[in-house]
């Protein structure tokens, strides 16, 4: 590991940038293209050794389809180059602490999500990643919630956020932005 600034992926992130790949509508929800747009240009920094990303091994388990229930090849490879490759994504393995930690999340801080999410986020704190970047809307409404509550996210040390917020991204990866932002 070098001194580089750990961010960490959530599954819904490689879901996203594999259905951009392969075509397949988005969600609606506004801004989903540019977030893309920012894990594509986030992933290159990675690549580069400017910036660590990880994720669970969990994620390996929940990247199952490109979002459209196709599990060809295609989908196969990419979700393959994404998390097993060592390339991109650094994958961690839940332990019992990272699981303790992920069920404090609801009895210590009332944050209310699901135990996988609380895996993924737990698993980011454990590695002192600076942003955890996600899509999920519920996530991010109920650590922002938690954040306003506590004064801050001092509690759980890791910003939670969508792509096109983060601040770790290197300047020479934000030019040439395509997507514009609606």
């Amino acid at each position: 590991m070098t001194d580089a600034v750990r961010i960490y992926f959530d599954s819904c992130c490689f879901i996203d940038m594999v259905k951009y790949r392969r075509n397949a509508d988005l969600v609606t929800e506004t801004g989903r293209q540019r977030d893309v747009w920012f894990m594509g240009r986030l992933c290159d920094a990675c690549r580069a050794g400017d910036i660590e990303i990880y994720t669970s091994t969990l994620t390996i388990a929940e990247c199952l389809h490109g979002g459209d229930g196709v599990i060809d090849e295609e989908v196969q490879e990419l979700f393959t180059k994404f998390l097993t490759s060592n390339q991109v994504a650094i994958t961690i393995s839940a332990d019992q602490f990272i699981a303790e930690e992920s069920r404090d999340l609801r009895w210590k801080h009332g944050i209310n999500i699901k135990g996988a999410d609380g895996i993924h986020i737990a698993s980011s704190m454990f590695l002192g990643c600076a942003e955890f970047i996600t899509t999920d809307a519920k996530i991010r409404h109920e650590t922002a919630k938690f954040a306003r509550a506590v004064g801050g996210l001092s509690a759980i040390g890791v910003k939670v956020i969508r792509a096109s917020e983060t601040q770790y991204l290197p300047d020479k990866y934000r030019q040439d932005i395509l997507v514009e932002e609606k």
